[in-house]
């Protein structure tokens, strides 16, 4: 109900049936250019508006071709060689290497974070805690 009710308001409160495929495209195109909406809430607002058409009002709004699409952030993998994590792993020490070391097997979260407050607390206080780094 919020996209709807965002479309109805971006078009000065006319209804829905009033309006079509130029109106969508222009709501559309608006959140992607004026707002900078990330792709997949542009999306979420295309499939808001494409039910209240399709489902509600029973009209197809046709292909919507003119809208502009919100861009996808590009997403570079980031991989390192063997060597690489071993001289990362190398640079690290304390709770630093504890959250590296679980990043890299996953072991279980509570048990890093008592790990991890334990290396504090030796760190800090000058005394062992009792748990085992």
């Amino acid at each position: 109900m919020g996209w709807i009710k965002r479309f109805i308001l971006f078009h000065h409160k006319q209804h829905p049936a009033e309006m079509g495929k130029p109106e969508i495209e222009q709501f559309l195109t608006a959140l992607a250019v004026k707002r900078r909406v990330a792709a997949s809430t542009q999306n979420q607002a295309l499939a808001a508006l494409l039910f209240l058409y399709k489902e509600v009002l029973a009209r197809n709004p046709g292909w919507l071709d003119d809208i502009v699409r919100a861009k996808r952030p590009q997403r570079l993998p980031v991989v390192l060689t063997r060597p690489e994590v071993e001289a990362l792993l190398t640079a690290l020490d304390g709770v630093s290497w504890i959250m590296a070391i679980r990043k890299r097997i996953g072991s279980d979260q509570t048990d890093v974070r008592m790990r991890c407050y334990a290396a504090r607390c030796h760190g800090r206080c000058g005394f062992h805690s009792g748990v085992e780094l």
